[in-house]
Formats: C-alpha cells, structure tokens, sequence
C-alpha cells in the first residue's frame, strides 16, 4: 500500500525588451541556449528536408546528428512534433527557441553556401528585431537548426493550425540568405504567424498559472504528510520502546481491534486535528492503492529507519571510546534455529561501562569456522 509522487516543474523564460547597445556590447548573454540531457527527448527523425546519406557516410553523419543534439536537444529539425504526448508537447515547449550564436558553432561561424554569386550565411543578428526607437526584442518564435543550417518558427510548428504548419518555415525551415530578411519580416506579420504566438502566449500564461497552483497544492500537501508520518514515527517508537507486538488478526476497517498500532494512532487521532482527518480519508477511499503510512510495509521500513539512526549513534560513542570491545554468543531458539547475538562493550566519555546489543541474528553456520 506504499505509493510515491514526484512534481517536476520547469520555469518557462519571459520575453524580454533588450536595449540595442547593451546588444552590441554583451550579445553572448543575451543569446542563449538550454541544455539539458540527450536521454529526455527521443528523435524519431530528422526534417524531409536533410540530404540522403548512404554508404560509409552513414555513421559519420548519425555521430553529427548525436553530437549536434547533445549541445542543442531544441534543434528545431531533430524535435518531434507529432505523436507525442502532453507531457513531451509541454517539455519541447518549455525548451524555448534554438538560438545558438556564431562563436559556439564548430568553425566558430555559421556554414556558408553559394546563393547568387556570393557565399551567404545566416546571422545572428536577425535572432532580434529593431523597434522604432531604436531598441531590440528579441525573437522568440525563431529557432535555427544546427543540424540542416535552416531557420525555423517554433511558434507555428508546435502552435500553428493546419494551413501555418505548411509553411516553409513552419514544415522544413528556410535557408534562404540572400532573402531572408524580407522572408522574416513577410511571416512575423502574417496572420496565420500572429495566432500561432497568441496561442503560444496562452499556453504558456495557463502553465504558469496551473503550475503555481500545483505547486502551492503539494507543498500543503507534503507539509500535511510530514506533520503525519512524525506522528506515526513517535507512535512506533513506544511501541517498540515496550516490546509491545505492533499487529493484530484482523486490520480490516470493520475490525474492533486492528492491532495495538493502529487502535493507538486511533486514540491519538481525537487530539490531532491532522491525524484524524488523515485517518477519515483512509477510510473514505475507494483507492486502495494510494499511500496511507499504515500498511505492513511502511511499518517495517520506519522501523528499519530507526534502526539505522540507532546504530550510527551507537557506532558513534564506539568510535570515540579508547576502550571496546566485541562479544558474541549463540542460543537455539523455540524453533531449533541457531541464533546469535552481537554486543558492543566499551567506556563512554565519563568513564561508564556501556553494553550495546548491535545485532541478533540466525547463525547459518554454529562451526568454529563458520
């Protein structure tokens, strides 16, 4: 009946309005990519647009693709975009754009081809765009892919409707040099661009919203469960303190004694507000799998807890004692088993004999040699 939840949040970046000399002087700050591990996102393709590959070329392209995914996982050509599920949707998203600058590309620039009758490349200059006053913002629809050098608008390939996401910039990314000042300026004012960023907006207004509420939820949440399971904890302390058996026959929720263990987290309930509501939705639930703190197995993992905490003190005072010593000793129990017992003896820190039962155990092998 033992269960575990785990909340990942991830912050998303707000869109910022940067002064263009600020730009100039510090555009390495301004312009930068998340990494996070290559195992988050599996690539199941790479865009239609990528040249066919064959023979000894294979490999050596597959390692440019994987190193190329390795520094940049929100390459616009290597995301997938469909066939995915929300979580994964949520997660590319959260990405942001590709925006690598020159000086962090192999070559320290960006590849050049031939379009006219010059060699042209893409810049990092167009990843903002120039207000009237003179001021920069920055560009967060547009992503570059490393791995196919084209540019892509992340906002109508994962926000667009059906007729943004055939786009060229939307389905396989441009590349386009000699022109692509104008083809920038042609698509962030379309109308079909300007409703995929309003949606993109949306989304992520509503995931900033709905992730503060999750979060103030669970951290009520954990605060409820800590107060609880310290409860059970000092609970299990005394009986253990007693030797009192912790079990009963019969737990079941119908049962008129279900063990000294939970009849005395019963008891303590009607002085504590927290237990008890704890306890009334255990009881409420038609959930049986959910996590209660009660069951056998939780049980026996506080215990074990304990346990540990005691003899890493007792190992403690033996480790700063001058004097101590082991003692061991075997008896046959009622069933016939070969028990034994493992008893530190040695001088604390005010001169006081002390005598540490550490383990008992079965001896599987009662011999001198064993």
């Amino acid at each position: 009946n033992t269960d575990s939840e785990q909340c990942i949040f991830d912050s998303i970046p707000d869109d910022d309005v940067i002064d263009s000399n600020l730009v100039n002087e510090n555009l390495d700050k301004l312009c930068t990519t998340c990494v996070v591990s290559k195992d988050i996102i599996e690539v199941s393709s790479v865009s239609s647009t990528t040249e066919n590959i064959s023979g000894s070329n294979v490999e050596s392209y597959l390692n440019t693709i994987s190193t190329i995914f390795e520094s940049y996982p929100n390459d616009p050509a290597l995301i997938p975009t469909s066939n995915i599920s929300d979580e994964q949707f949520s997660f590319i998203n959260s990405l942001g754009p590709c925006q690598p600058l020159q000086s962090s590309l192999p070559g320290k620039q960006f590849p050049k081809r031939m379009q006219g009758e010059r060699l042209r490349s893409f810049h990092d200059e167009h990843y903002f765009k120039k207000l009237q006053y003179g001021s920069l913002v920055k560009r967060m629809w547009m992503s570059y892919s490393p791995s196919v050098d084209k540019v892509y608008c992340i906002a109508c390939k994962l926000f667009g409707t059906s007729t943004a996401k055939k786009n060229p910039l939307a389905k396989d990314g441009i590349n386009d040099w000699k022109h692509i000042s104008r083809r920038i300026l042609c698509h962030e004012t379309s109308s079909d661009h300007l409703q995929a960023v309003l949606r993109k907006s949306m989304y992520n207004s509503n995931q900033r919203v709905d992730v503060g509420l999750i979060l103030e939820s669970s951290n009520a949440y954990v605060a409820e469960n800590r107060e609880v399971v310290k409860i059970i904890f000092e609970t299990i302390i005394y009986l253990a303190r007693q030797n009192i058996p912790f079990r009963g026959h019969d737990e079941s929720l119908t049962s008129l004694n279900k063990g000294n263990f939970l009849e005395m987290l019963k008891l303590l309930s009607k002085h504590h507000a927290l237990l008890s509501c704890h306890l009334r939705k255990i009881e409420d639930s038609k959930n049986h799998n959910r996590l209660t703190f009660l069951s056998n197995v939780s049980q026996n993992t506080m215990i074990c807890i304990l346990g540990e905490l005691i003899h890493s003190k007792i190992l403690k005072s033996v480790k700063s004692a001058q004097v101590f010593s082991i003692m061991i000793d075997t008896t046959t129990d009622i069933s016939n088993l070969e028990q034994f017992s493992l008893v530190l003896r040695f001088v604390n820190d005010q001169g006081m004999v002390e005598e540490r039962l550490v383990a008992l155990k079965i001896a599987t092998d009662s011999t001198g040699k064993g």
